[in-house]
Protein backbone atom coordinates (compact mmCIF):
# COMPACT_ATOMS: atom_id res chain seq x y z
CA UNK A 1 0.00 0.00 0.00
CA UNK A 2 1.31 3.41 -0.68
CA UNK A 3 1.99 5.63 1.73
CA UNK A 4 -0.09 8.16 0.22
CA UNK A 5 -3.19 5.66 0.52
CA UNK A 6 -2.23 5.04 4.32
CA UNK A 7 -1.90 8.60 5.10
CA UNK A 8 -5.62 8.91 3.49
CA UNK A 9 -7.08 6.60 5.14
CA UNK A 10 -5.70 7.83 8.45
CA UNK A 11 -7.09 11.08 8.05
CA UNK A 12 -10.89 9.43 7.03
CA UNK A 13 -10.14 7.83 10.46
CA UNK A 14 -8.96 11.10 12.06
CA UNK A 15 -12.03 13.24 10.85
CA UNK A 16 -13.93 9.83 11.29
CA UNK A 17 -13.09 10.48 15.02
CA UNK A 18 -13.78 13.97 15.35
CA UNK A 19 -16.73 13.76 13.39
CA UNK A 20 -18.16 11.54 16.03
CA UNK A 21 -16.73 13.20 19.15
CA UNK A 22 -18.04 16.59 18.34
CA UNK A 23 -21.53 15.20 17.21
CA UNK A 24 -21.97 13.25 20.17
CA UNK A 25 -21.81 15.50 22.94
CA UNK A 26 -25.14 17.24 21.88
CA UNK A 27 -28.79 15.85 20.00
CA UNK A 28 -28.71 15.48 16.87
CA UNK A 29 -31.48 16.93 14.22
CA UNK A 30 -33.37 13.92 12.82
CA UNK A 31 -35.27 13.32 9.60
CA UNK A 32 -38.55 12.67 9.60
CA UNK A 33 -37.78 8.81 8.98
CA UNK A 34 -35.32 8.36 11.97
CA UNK A 35 -37.98 10.59 13.98
CA UNK A 36 -39.44 7.71 16.09
CA UNK A 37 -35.58 6.42 16.67
CA UNK A 38 -34.98 7.36 20.10
CA UNK A 39 -31.32 7.22 20.94
CA UNK A 40 -29.30 8.60 24.16
CA UNK A 41 -27.19 11.56 24.23
CA UNK A 42 -23.56 10.18 24.65
CA UNK A 43 -22.29 10.71 28.35
CA UNK A 44 -18.51 10.73 28.14
CA UNK A 45 -18.14 10.60 31.71
CA UNK A 46 -19.68 7.23 31.71
CA UNK A 47 -17.41 6.36 28.67
CA UNK A 48 -15.14 3.16 29.20
CA UNK A 49 -14.31 2.43 26.17
CA UNK A 50 -10.91 2.84 27.33
CA UNK A 51 -10.81 0.03 29.47
CA UNK A 52 -11.29 -1.56 26.64
CA UNK A 53 -8.22 -0.90 24.72
CA UNK A 54 -6.33 -1.07 28.28
CA UNK A 55 -6.97 -4.32 27.75
CA UNK A 56 -5.60 -5.18 24.09
CA UNK A 57 -2.97 -2.62 24.75
CA UNK A 58 0.31 -5.23 25.39
CA UNK A 59 -0.45 -6.74 22.11
CA UNK A 60 -1.11 -3.40 20.52
CA UNK A 61 2.33 -2.09 20.78
CA UNK A 62 4.01 -5.47 20.20
CA UNK A 63 2.18 -5.35 16.50
CA UNK A 64 2.47 -1.21 16.33
CA UNK A 65 6.29 -1.70 17.19
CA UNK A 66 7.16 -3.87 14.82
CA UNK A 67 8.19 -4.22 10.88
CA UNK A 68 4.95 -5.74 10.71
CA UNK A 69 3.17 -2.13 11.08
CA UNK A 70 5.43 -0.37 8.44
CA UNK A 71 1.73 -0.41 6.60
CA UNK A 72 -0.93 -0.05 9.21
CA UNK A 73 -0.74 3.55 10.67
CA UNK A 74 -0.81 2.74 14.68
CA UNK A 75 -1.52 4.93 16.23
CA UNK A 76 -2.58 5.49 20.03
CA UNK A 77 -4.37 8.20 21.80
CA UNK A 78 -3.11 9.46 25.04
CA UNK A 79 -4.00 11.90 27.89
CA UNK A 80 -2.09 14.78 28.59
CA UNK A 81 -2.26 17.75 30.44
CA UNK A 82 -6.03 16.76 30.72
CA UNK A 83 -5.74 17.07 26.72
CA UNK A 84 -6.42 14.19 24.84
CA UNK A 85 -3.45 13.85 21.75
CA UNK A 86 -3.13 11.34 18.69
CA UNK A 87 0.38 9.91 18.66
CA UNK A 88 2.53 7.76 16.44
CA UNK A 89 4.16 5.31 19.03
CA UNK A 90 8.11 4.64 18.66
CA UNK A 91 9.42 3.09 21.74
CA UNK A 92 8.82 1.26 24.66
CA UNK A 93 11.38 1.82 27.52
CA UNK A 94 11.39 0.92 31.32
CA UNK A 95 7.61 0.57 31.21
CA UNK A 96 7.39 4.02 29.47
CA UNK A 97 6.83 4.40 25.56
CA UNK A 98 7.74 7.27 23.41
CA UNK A 99 5.77 8.67 20.07
CA UNK A 100 5.70 11.81 17.91
CA UNK A 101 2.54 13.77 18.30
CA UNK A 102 0.43 13.95 14.95
CA UNK A 103 -1.30 17.48 14.92
CA UNK A 104 -4.33 18.36 12.21
CA UNK A 105 -3.53 15.10 10.37
CA UNK A 106 0.17 15.88 9.91
CA UNK A 107 2.86 14.83 11.63
CA UNK A 108 4.36 17.41 14.03
CA UNK A 109 7.39 15.53 14.96
CA UNK A 110 7.12 16.74 18.34
CA UNK A 111 8.71 13.20 20.62
CA UNK A 112 6.41 12.84 23.56
CA UNK A 113 7.12 9.99 26.40
CA UNK A 114 4.20 8.32 28.09
CA UNK A 115 2.90 5.95 30.27
CA UNK A 116 0.63 2.99 29.88
CA UNK A 117 -2.41 4.36 31.74
CA UNK A 118 -2.12 7.59 29.89
CA UNK A 119 -3.34 5.70 26.64
CA UNK A 120 -6.98 6.17 25.85
CA UNK A 121 -7.71 4.61 22.64
CA UNK A 122 -5.45 2.85 20.17
CA UNK A 123 -6.06 2.60 16.13
CA UNK A 124 -4.42 0.67 12.93
CA UNK A 125 -5.20 0.50 9.29
CA UNK A 126 -5.17 -3.62 8.78
CA UNK A 127 -3.86 -5.57 5.81
CA UNK A 128 -8.24 -5.49 4.78
CA UNK A 129 -8.03 -2.13 4.55
CA UNK A 130 -10.01 -1.72 7.84
CA UNK A 131 -9.85 0.17 11.04
CA UNK A 132 -9.02 -1.83 14.21
CA UNK A 133 -9.27 -0.37 17.23
CA UNK A 134 -11.08 2.75 17.64
CA UNK A 135 -12.97 2.10 20.44
CA UNK A 136 -14.21 5.69 21.40
CA UNK A 137 -15.56 5.87 17.99
CA UNK A 138 -17.38 2.48 18.31
CA UNK A 139 -18.85 3.72 22.14
CA UNK A 140 -20.15 6.28 20.72
CA UNK A 141 -21.79 4.71 17.18
CA UNK A 142 -24.97 3.79 18.86
CA UNK A 143 -26.10 6.95 19.98
CA UNK A 144 -25.44 7.96 16.50
CA UNK A 145 -28.49 7.71 13.37
CA UNK A 146 -28.02 5.01 11.22
CA UNK A 147 -27.58 7.64 8.58
CA UNK A 148 -24.50 9.18 10.33
CA UNK A 149 -23.60 5.76 12.06
CA UNK A 150 -22.87 3.57 8.58
CA UNK A 151 -20.10 5.54 6.69
CA UNK A 152 -17.98 4.82 9.99
CA UNK A 153 -19.29 1.33 9.96
CA UNK A 154 -18.14 0.52 6.95
CA UNK A 155 -14.60 1.52 7.06
CA UNK A 156 -14.30 0.22 10.74
CA UNK A 157 -13.56 -3.99 11.00
CA UNK A 158 -15.77 -6.27 12.32
CA UNK A 159 -13.77 -6.96 15.30
CA UNK A 160 -11.35 -4.17 17.74
CA UNK A 161 -9.24 -7.17 17.04
CA UNK A 162 -7.32 -8.74 13.94
CA UNK A 163 -8.45 -12.47 14.62
CA UNK A 164 -4.79 -13.56 14.91
CA UNK A 165 -4.26 -12.02 18.40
Amino acid sequence: MHAKTVGRLSGIVALAVAFVAVNSTAPFAVSPAEATEIRPVFDASKDRSHEAAQAHLDRFFDFALSPAAAHASPRVQILANGETVWIEPTRRFDGQFSGLVIADGANSRDAITFERTDVRDWTFLGRDRKIYGSFQTRARLAHLSRQNAAPIRAVLASSTTPSNW
